[in-house]
C-alpha cells in the first residue's frame, strides 16, 4: 500500500496542479480517504481540510503525508475538540437534515459562524445539500431550512433569564430569534429551523 500510494503521487505530480475544490476532493477519493467525513474550507484562498471522523474517513497518517505531498500548502486539521463538536452536532443534523435540501447560513463574518460551516460542510456530500450564506436578497421561496448558530449555553441561558425575569419559560424564543436573524417575517414561519450546536458547550 505505501509503495501505491508513493508511486500514485509521483504520477499525480506529472499533472498541473489545480486547487479547486472539486480535484481536491477527487484526489482524497483516489487516495482513498472518504470526504464525506472531511471538511473542506476555503477562506479567502487559505484552504484547510477538518477531520471530522477519523475513524470513517481513513484518513491515516500515511494518507495525511500523501496529500500534502501533492498540496504542501493546505493543512489537514486533526483536532479532538473539533471532532467530538462535530460528533455531538452529527446527532441532531441526522435527525434534522434530509436529502437535496437547500439551506441558509448565517454570514461568514466571524470565526463562530465559520466554524458552524466547517461542521455542517460535509453534508453536502453526505446528503447533497446545497449551503446558501445569508443576504438580503434571497428568495425564501427556494429555501428549504436555515441554520441557527444558537448552542447549549445560549439556550440554557435564555431559559434562566426568562424564569428570572419572571416571564415564564418562552419556548418559541429560539425560533423566533433565529427567524429574526434572518429577517423571515411571520407568514413565513413554516421553514424549518436546524440547530446543529444545540448540544453543543460553548
Amino acid at each position: 500500500m505505501d509503495d501505491f500510494l508513493s508511486n500514485f503521487v509521483l504520477k499525480e505530480d506529472e499533472k498541473e496542479l489545480s486547487y479547486s475544490k472539486k480535484d481536491i476532493l477527487k484526489f482524497l477519493k483516489q487516495i482513498g480517504v472518504d470526504s464525506r467525513f472531511v471538511s473542506f474550507f476555503d477562506d479567502d484562498g487559505d484552504i484547510r481540510l477538518y477531520i471530522e471522523n477519523l475513524r470513517f474517513s481513513k484518513f491515516s497518517k500515511k494518507r495525511r503525508e500523501t496529500f500534502n505531498k501533492r498540496y504542501p500548502n493546505i493543512e489537514v486539521v486533526r483536532s479532538t475538540l473539533f471532532q467530538k463538536i462535530s460528533s455531538r452536532a452529527s446527532k441532531t443534523l441526522a435527525e434534522s437534515l434530509s436529502p437535496k435540501e437547500r439551506i441558509i447560513i448565517p454570514r461568514m463574518d466571524n470565526d463562530y459562524n465559520k466554524l458552524l460551516y466547517i461542521v455542517i460542510e460535509p453534508y453536502s456530500r453526505k446528503y447533497g445539500i446545497s449551503f446558501i450564506e445569508y443576504s438580503e436578497d434571497i428568495d425564501l421561496d427556494d429555501i428549504d431550512s436555515i441554520i441557527s448558530p444558537l448552542n447549549l449555553n445560549q439556550e440554557v441561558n435564555h431559559i434562566l433569564n426568562d424564569i428570572f425575569d419572571g416571564k415564564g419559560i418562552d419556548w418559541d424564543k429560539k425560533a423566533n430569534d433565529a427567524y429574526s436573524q434572518y429577517g423571515i417575517s411571520t407568514d413565513k414561519k413554516d421553514i424549518k429551523i436546524v440547530f446543529p450546536f444545540i448540544n453543543v458547550p460553548q
